[in-house]
Order: structure tokens, then sequence, then C-alpha cells
């Protein structure tokens, strides 16, 4: 009779060691995944801010493409804790951007989630023409009411151009920001 019991406990602790090598193993790889990352911040105690896979907009491997959808993005929610509508400014901080991509065919598309339709719906386009290491404005001021309102930025090299290829490969190095406007209660 002991020796059964010796033999359920060491299969018992063997089947536990497995599961157990097993759970290390998938949250090792799900926290050092990249594509997994989120970022949180506040403005004050008017809103709250999260960017599912981080804030950086960072390139080097766009091709031209026919629609912008195709192109890179950063995926982010604002949660107003106001009754009111808060104004809020979305802003592209470039700390480096290759010559070749201050073209009119490298552009930008801000989208934004109508709660009646559940549809994206473009609130801001734009090229990178006259863009400059810094702070460069999306969108300058946009409401939004009690709760939350979801966007999209996307950033696209045109390929409806002639002779776009040139800004294959560049680099784009930048954070997207928003920050606090004025405060209105209508």
């Amino acid at each position: 009779m002991k020796f059964d019991i010796h033999k359920k406990n060491i299969l018992l602790f063997g089947i536990v060691s497995i599961l157990l090598v097993i759970s290390y193993t998938y949250a090792r790889t799900f926290w050092q995944s990249t594509d997994n990352t989120t970022f949180d911040t506040t403005i004050g105690d008017v809103a709250d801010i999260k960017f599912n896979n981080g804030n950086n907009v960072n390139v080097t491997d766009l091709a031209p493409v026919l629609d912008y959808h195709d192109g890179a993005n950063v995926d982010f929610s604002i949660y107003n804790r106001t009754s009111g509508n808060v104004n809020l400014s979305i802003i592209l901080n470039i700390t480096s951007i290759a010559t070749e991509l201050k073209s009119t065919d490298f552009k930008f598309v801000l989208e934004r989630l109508n709660n009646s339709t559940s549809l994206y719906e473009v609130i801001s386009t734009g090229d990178f023409s006259e863009f400059n290491t810094g702070n460069n404005t999306i969108k300058s001021s946009i409401a939004t009411s009690h709760g939350y309102s979801y966007f999209k930025f996307y950033v696209y090299i045109d390929g409806s151009g002639a002779n776009n290829s040139n800004l294959m490969g560049k680099t784009l190095n930048s954070t997207l920001i928003i920050t606090d406007g004025v405060t209105s209660t209508d």
C-alpha cells in the first residue's frame, strides 16, 4: 500500500512541476513581448489617456500603400472624468525624421470612433512636408464629453504618388502626446 501512495506522490509532483514550467514560460514570454505594452497617463483630474501599445510612433520599414489603414498606427483612448466637455490637443513630438520623409507623400490620419455609428471617422489629415523635430500639432482642439473616446493615429507613405519609393526604409522617431486644452461646461 505504501508503494502506491509513493507512486501517486511522485506522479503528482511531476504534473505540478510540468504545469509550473509551462506557466513560467508563458508568463515570461508574455511580459517580454513588445506587442502587448500599454502606456497610461493622466491630465490632472480631467482625463485619463491609455495608449494600447505605447505612444511611440517609430517607423523604418514603411512601403507605399493605397489605403492608410495599411500604414503604422497607434490606438489610444481618452477617458474624460469631468461632467462637461474637455478640449485636448494631439501633438506629435518628433525626435528625428529623415529628410526624405518631409514630403507631401508621407502622411498622417487621425480617426475617432463615432459612438452613434460605431465606425471610425477621419477628424484630421496632413502630411509631413512642414514638420520638423519638436512638437508638431496633429489636432489643435478635440472636444471629448464625459466617458471614453477612442482614437487611431496612422502614418503612411501615399502609394498614389509617382516617385515615393525613395521614402521607403527611412526613419521617423516620435511620440504621440495628448495635452490639456480649455475645459468647458457645454
